[in-house]
C-alpha cells in the first residue's frame, strides 16, 4: 500500500498555492450559493406576484359579476315596480271612472283591491265614503217608499238622518222632504176642515217636532189652536203649546248634534258600550268598547227624539279596522 511507504509522523507542509486555491473554491461556492438563493428568492417573488395578480383578477371578475347581478336585479325590480305602478294607476283610474258614472259598487270593489295591495289608508277611506253613499241611497229609497205609502213622519225622519256632502244627493233629499212636508200639511188641513181638531193638532205637533223651522206648519198650528180655544181652557192650550215648543227645541238640538259630531273623534264615556251591527237595540252585538276608547264617527241615525245612533270606526286590539253602531249617549258622558 502506498500509505505504508509514508511516514505519518512527519509534519506536512501546506502549500500556499493549495490554500489559495481552496479559498477561491470556497468563495466561488459561496458566491454560487448566494446567487442560487437570490434566484430562488426572485423566483418566489415572481411566483407570489403572479399569484397576487391572478387573485386580483379573480376578485375583479367576482366583483364585476356581483355588480352585473345587482344591475340585473335592479332592472328586474324596476320593471316589476313599473308594472305594479301601472296596475295601481289603472285600477285607480277605473275606480274614479266608476265614481263619475255613479257605479258606486264597482268603484268600492276596486278601492278594496287597491287597499289590499297597497295598504294605503286613503283607499280604505274611499271605501267607507262609498259605503256611506250606498247607505244614504238606500235610506233615500226607503224614505221615498214611505212617502208613497203616506208615512210622512217616518219618511222625513229617515231623510234627516242622512249626512252627505254630495250636492246631487242633498238636492234629492231636500226635494223629497219638501214633497213629504207639503203632502203631510195637505192631510192636516183636510182634518182641520173636517173639524177633527184633535187629530189635526196631533199631526201638526209631530210635524213641527221634526221640522221646527217650517213657518207654514207653525202658522197652521196657531190656526188649529185658535180654533180649539172654544173647546179648551186657556191653561190647557198654553200647556200644549209649551210642551210642543220644548219638544221642538229638543229635536232641533238633537239634529244639530247629529250633524256636528260626524267626522269627529269621540271617546267612550260609558263603562261598557255595546257595538251593534245595525242602528237597532235588537241588532247583533259585534263588540264591546270600554271607557276611554277612541272612535271616529262616520255617520248618525236619529231613531226618535230621545235616541240617536252613531256609526263609528275604530281599531280593535288586533289592530284591525272595525265599524259598527253605538248609542250617542255612550259617547257624550250622559250615562
Amino acid at each position: 500500500m502506498i500509505w505504508k511507504n509514508k511516514n505519518i509522523n512527519k509534519h506536512r507542509v501546506i502549500d500556499s498555492k493549495d490554500l489559495s486555491q481552496n479559498t477561491q473554491e470556497i468563495k466561488l461556492d459561496s458566491e454560487a450559493i448566494r446567487r442560487y438563493k437570490e434566484q430562488d428568492t426572485r423566483r418566489d417573488l415572481d411566483e407570489f406576484e403572479e399569484h397576487r395578480k391572478v387573485v386580483k383578477r379573480s376578485k375583479n371578475k367576482i366583483l364585476a359579476l356581483i355588480i352585473f347581478l345587482v344591475l340585473v336585479l335592479l332592472v328586474i325590480f324596476g320593471l316589476i315596480f313599473m308594472r305594479y305602478s301601472a296596475r295601481i294607476s289603472h285600477l285607480e283610474a277605473d275606480a274614479n271612472k266608476y265614481l263619475t258614472n255613479e257605479n258606486y259598487r264597482g268603484a268600492m270593489e276596486l278601492y278594496k283591491i287597491l287597499y289590499y295591495e297597497t295598504g294605503d289608508i286613503e283607499y280604505d277611506k274611499k271605501c267607507k265614503q262609498i259605503e256611506s253613499i250606498l247607505e244614504n241611497m238606500e235610506l233615500l229609497k226607503e224614505a221615498n217608499s214611505m212617502v208613497m205609502s203616506q208615512d210622512y213622519e217616518n219618511a222625513i225622519e229617515r231623510l234627516l238622518t242622512i249626512s252627505t256632502t254630495d250636492e246631487k244627493l242633498i238636492k234629492n233629499i231636500n226635494k223629497l222632504i219638501e214633497d213629504a212636508a207639503n203632502k203631510w200639511i195637505n192631510e192636516i188641513e183636510l182634518l182641520y176642515l173636517k173639524n177633527d181638531l184633535d187629530s189635526a193638532f196631533l199631526q201638526i205637533e209631530k210635524m213641527i217636532n221634526i221640522l221646527p223651522d217650517n213657518d207654514y206648519a207653525i202658522a197652521l198650528r196657531e190656526k188649529i189652536l185658535n180654533k180649539k180655544n172654544g173647546n179648551q181652557s186657556s191653561s190647557e192650550v198654553a200647556t200644549d203649546s209649551a210642551n210642543m215648543v220644548a219638544e221642538s227645541k229638543k229635536n232641533k238640538r238633537l239634529l244639530q248634534l247629529s250633524k256636528s259630531i260626524i267626522g269627529s273623534e269621540q271617546y267612550v264615556t260609558a263603562v261598557k258600550a255595546n257595538v251593534r251591527e245595525k242602528h237597532d237595540k235588537n241588532s247583533l252585538i259585534t263588540d264591546t268598547l270600554e271607557k276611554g276608547d277612541m272612535v271616529y264617527v262616520e255617520d248618525t241615525f236619529i231613531e226618535n227624539s230621545s235616541r240617536m245612533w252613531c256609526k263609528v270606526t275604530y281599531f280593535s286590539t288586533k289592530n284591525v279596522s272595525v265599524t259598527g253602531w253605538i248609542l250617542s249617549n255612550e259617547l257624550d258622558g250622559s250615562i
